[in-house]
């Protein structure tokens, strides 16, 4: 399986946790801006626009995503300041966003704060093993600082919020630094 086909699955998968016609967040607008056909799948198509927003730091990437994607709700701002009410949404869709902060608590915070009570919320992040690798972040490819968390600390920041539900690296990417998922639902509190 494409990461981007597993991607698709998981989204799914954390929609369909919640209610029947839940209003979705998603953190950027990567897989919107850069979709090429067959490879990079626009993730917020895959549900109801009037049902979707995406939140995008990016200005150049919101106007790709604007002219790529029909219909798609847009809204420029930062994870880790939203520009949105507490408890706006019903789920939160971030497909490696929060590794481009280099406080995730600060992003999970926030999250917590948008995602109503008992809302559900898929993190696709990076981490690593490697404390050299975690300690000098690098642009990746669009100039963006790339950075690699401690895993066992992440599980404990987002557990302080969240309760994960389920959890796993995704094969498709392993190596000295590793994608990994979690699914996961908005404490009441």
């Amino acid at each position: 399986m494409h990461v981007h086909e597993r991607y698709q699955h998981l989204a799914r998968e954390t929609v369909n946790l919640g209610p029947r016609t839940p209003e979705i967040l998603k953190t950027d607008c990567w897989n919107e801006g850069k979709w090429i056909k067959n490879y990079y799948y626009p993730i917020a198509t895959l549900f109801p626009p009037e049902q979707t927003t995406c939140l995008e730091l990016n200005e150049k990437m919101r106007y790709k995503a604007l002219a790529d994607c029909e219909g798609l709700r847009l809204v420029q701002g930062d994870i880790t300041k939203m520009p949105f009410t507490d408890g706006r949404f019903d789920v939160l869709l971030d497909l490696s966003t929060i590794d481009h902060v280099p406080e995730p608590a600060v992003a999970l915070k926030e999250y917590a704060r948008v995602v109503r009570p008992g809302g559900m919320l898929l993190i696709v992040s990076w981490f690593t093993d490697n404390a050299e690798i975690r300690n000098n972040p690098k642009p990746d490819q669009w100039d963006e600082l790339q950075y690699y968390f401690d895993l066992r600390p992440f599980q404990r920041a987002l557990a302080s919020r969240f309760t994960i539900l389920r959890q796993g690296k995704i094969p498709e990417l392993a190596g000295e630094t590793y994608l990994w998922h979690f699914i996961a639902r908005r404490m009441d509190n």
